[in-house]
């Protein structure tokens, strides 16, 4: 990967007030054969960081803290979320006609996105989660015509 640097920081803004920030820097190595790993690592960072800085947040106002288990829960939902994007990509590149896996690709990434910062309860992550993956099942099935409209009966009587 590179170089890597991660910072905690607390900036004090008044005398009852005090803010949080996290910074991590780094450098790709783009010719590495692990960069797709990266990159996706990143994508996960970004679901991490920000349940992390809520986490502390919360904890640091007083406010009740989720579960273990219904963060597990979360985050579970989230993963299958983002499967559901990553199919849609494999089926861009697998497909000539690409349109339908483009709209769900775009649907799965919108809603990936959103339960990430909307943090909804686990029922609409859980709804939210059905809708990519039957975009991604609608986008499998094919808009051919059967074999047998295409073929030509030769009867031999």
């Amino acid at each position: 990967m590179g170089g890597l640097s991660w910072a905690w920081e607390l900036y004090a803004l008044d005398a009852s007030h005090t803010r949080l920030l996290t910074r991590i820097r780094l450098n790709y190595k783009w010719t590495s054969p692990y960069i797709l790993f990266y990159l996706v690592l990143d994508a996960g960072d970004l679901v991490m960081m920000r349940q992390s800085m809520l986490g502390i947040r919360d904890r640091a106002e007083g406010k009740q803290v989720k579960s273990l288990f219904a963060q597990s829960m979360e985050l579970l939902v989230w993963i299958i979320a983002f499967a559901g994007f990553v199919a849609a990509e494999i089926k861009i590149v697998k497909k000539a006609k690409f349109s339908r896996p483009l709209i769900t690709a775009i649907f799965s990434a919108a809603m990936t996105i959103m339960l990430v910062l909307w943090k909804p309860s686990i029922w609409y992550d859980i709804l939210f989660t059905l809708g990519i993956w039957s975009t991604v099942w609608w986008a499998s099935r094919s808009k051919l015509k059967s074999k047998d409209q295409n073929c030509i009966m030769i009867s031999t009587e």
